[in-house]
């Protein structure tokens, strides 16, 4: 018989059990998931920072792909396609049972990660939309009354 090593955990891996966690309505707690991990709170910490930064990876890791699809699926060109990515992003967040759960749990902390200019999720949402926006510039579909940073 071949004894095989166990597996180390990886940044990776924190990212996805921290995001089971959530999606279950869990609280995550920095000492049980590196307890869970086998991996040292410092190691856990150099990987992840704080909770408040890692809870904005999961709710990136989640937001990202819907995002993504909007892009993918809302036809059109220009305010129109901008508006349709909104709205369906949107639509899908205002259903979404896990960040409802999360922002019942606790509004105000739920308010601070998903909006503080310490966000980083926000900081990442804000990059995407003006990307998006920038975009529709460049391609000649509109033409913004002011600086898309203000917008």
């Amino acid at each position: 018989m071949t004894e095989q090593t166990p597996t180390r955990a990886t940044p990776a891996d924190a990212l996805k059990r921290a995001r089971r966690m959530w999606l279950k309505g869990e609280r995550i707690h920095l000492a049980a998931l590196s307890d869970e991990l086998s991996i040292g709170r410092a190691t856990l910490f150099r990987w992840v920072g704080n909770k408040d930064l890692l809870i904005g990876d999961v709710l990136w890791s989640l937001y990202d792909p819907l995002r993504q699809e909007a892009l993918r699926a809302t036809p059109g060109t220009g305010i129109d396609y901008v508006v349709g990515v909104y709205r369906h992003i949107n639509s899908t967040v205002l259903h979404f049972g896990p960040l409802r759960q999360f922002i019942h749990q606790d509004p105000e902390y739920a308010l601070k990660i998903l909006t503080s200019s310490q966000s980083t999720l926000r900081s990442r949402t804000v990059e995407a939309n003006t990307r998006l926006l920038k975009d529709q510039v460049a391609r000649g579909q509109i033409t913004p009354p002011m600086n898309i940073e203000s917008l």
